[in-house]
């Protein structure tokens, strides 16, 4: 299997790169490379044969088709355990403003990766240097 990997010069991004290609598939990255640290890990991907080019989601004349999905989507039938529970908190906020007037903001992932590789200037980073 080929796979297409956005942002695979990210954490995340390149985790799963790594992943998929010690799984026996072939990978094609693709990422914006906004901080010196993806270039770093693009070094570490290409010696795993994994290519990155470099380009941006949001540049319609690079990708000349039209995204697979839309904002009049229907969401009614998540495809994985984290689209339901985001989902989920959607409705529950949805619900609370209908019913008590309440605006209400929801944060995700606040503190969902932690790993090798990981970006310095995310909050643990600087809640645990504060910490010494």
């Amino acid at each position: 299997m080929s796979v297409l990997v956005t942002g695979a010069a990210g954490f995340v991004g390149s985790h799963c790169s790594l992943a998929l290609k010690k799984r026996g598939d072939g990978v094609l990255g693709l990422d914006n490379f906004n901080s010196s640290l993806k270039r770093a890990r693009q070094k570490l991907l290409e010696k795993h044969k994994i290519f990155i080019a470099e380009g941006d989601l949001n540049d319609a004349e690079l990708l000349n088709t039209d995204v697979p999905f839309s904002e009049d989507d229907r969401t009614d039938q998540p495809a994985s355990l984290y689209a339901a529970t985001k989902k989920a908190g959607e409705e529950i906020a949805h619900t609370y403003n209908h019913i008590y007037g309440l605006s209400l903001t929801g944060l995700m992932r606040f503190f969902a990766l932690y790993g090798p590789w990981e970006r310095p200037d995310m909050a643990y980073f600087f809640f645990t240097k504060d910490r010494i």
